[in-house]
């Protein structure tokens, strides 16, 4: 048997090796939900506002509201990229993805600030969300084409 420095890549690895960008990325958005659960935690303790209030003081009602936001997300920008991994190209549908993480975070960290500037961040989300659109109908449609009609 060659060793596992010479071995050629099978399928399998290669499609392995692939998918750790999408998975990283999830990961990624993951962990920042969870952060994003520990700041209004911080929030309520700081203000005072005692579980399951969700009204208070302002600072806290901004990030509660932003943390919320987030969630209503997270199944959308998780199921998009994987369905572009899936379909067009793991590494290509982790670029919006990040994107997507960056402008996440910028998002929350506004919205907790002064809710009037938490366009930024949702507007760097919302093109995220449209270019993983964009590459999963190019990876329907190639898939299509090929399957279908004998195109690749």
């Amino acid at each position: 048997l060659p060793s596992p420095s010479t071995a050629i890549p099978t399928l399998t690895t290669m499609i392995d090796a692939l998918f750790v960008a999408p998975g990283v990325v999830s990961l990624m958005l993951g962990l920042q939900i969870g952060g994003m659960a520990g700041a209004v935690g911080a929030s309520r303790y700081k203000h005072k506002i005692k579980a399951p209030a969700t009204t208070g003081h302002p600072k806290f009602e901004a990030c509660f509201r932003a943390h919320q936001n987030s969630i209503e997300f997270f199944p959308l920008i998780v199921m998009l990229l994987w369905m572009g991994s899936v379909f067009a190209h793991p590494v290509l549908a982790s670029l919006p993805g990040l994107y997507y993480y960056y402008g996440r975070g910028q998002y929350f960290k506004l919205y907790c600030e002064d809710p009037d500037k938490r366009s930024i961040g949702f507007k760097k989300c919302v093109n995220a969300l449209y270019g993983l659109v964009g590459i999963c109908v190019l990876g329907f449609a190639n898939t299509i084409a090929a399957q279908y009609f004998g195109f690749d």
